[in-house]
């Protein structure tokens, strides 16, 4: 079951037999648009089931009631920049805005949390977020996104894994 599978230690026995499981499930359900993703090893060395959506535009269509609530919302989103400001002068590394370089040096030293900064669509300039706290991921942009939704749709809930099968909930009576 999920909930044992959760609770088992990853090991290259148990990644090896889930990985024919789900080939075998993938193979059988194919027309699916959700289907198990073959990454097993969660932090910590425990286990962990994953799904990926290969092609988005086979999932049904949003309810138009949801779309109505949450769209004028996200379109602050639309054409947002985002970037991260990081120092690493304290430990005799470079000092500015995250890119190839200052990642590749972090990959080879230490990473830093580093300062978001956003510029919505109608504004002139980038607000700093220094309590967004997910800057030393190597994908902190999608967390930038969460974090940046959780800012602009009311009700909105990252539930930052600790719910199986659910990333993020809306408590619809703040939308209203």
């Amino acid at each position: 079951s999920h909930s044992d599978i959760v609770k088992t230690q990853w090991t290259q026995e148990w990644h090896d037999l889930l990985r024919e499981k789900t080939k075998k499930i993938n193979t059988v359900f194919s027309n699916r648009p959700i289907r198990f993703q073959a990454s097993f090893k969660n932090i910590g060395g425990i286990m962990r089931l994953q799904y990926e959506v290969k092609d988005y535009t086979k999932l049904p269509p949003c309810p138009p009631d949801l779309v109505s609530q949450i769209s004028p919302h996200l379109e602050k989103l639309n054409g947002a920049e985002i970037r991260l400001w990081k120092d690493h002068t304290f430990v005799g590394g470079p000092k500015g805005w995250l890119n190839n370089k200052m990642a590749e040096w972090e990959h080879n030293n230490s990473k830093a949390q580093g300062t978001l900064y956003v510029k919505l669509k109608h504004e002139s300039e980038f607000i700093p977020y220094p309590n967004f706290s997910e800057g030393r991921q190597d994908y902190w942009t999608g967390f930038a996104i969460d974090f940046l939704i959780g800012k602009l749709i009311p009700g909105f809930k990252d539930l930052q894994g600790h719910v199986t099968g659910a990333d993020h909930q809306l408590d619809f009576d703040e939308i209203q």
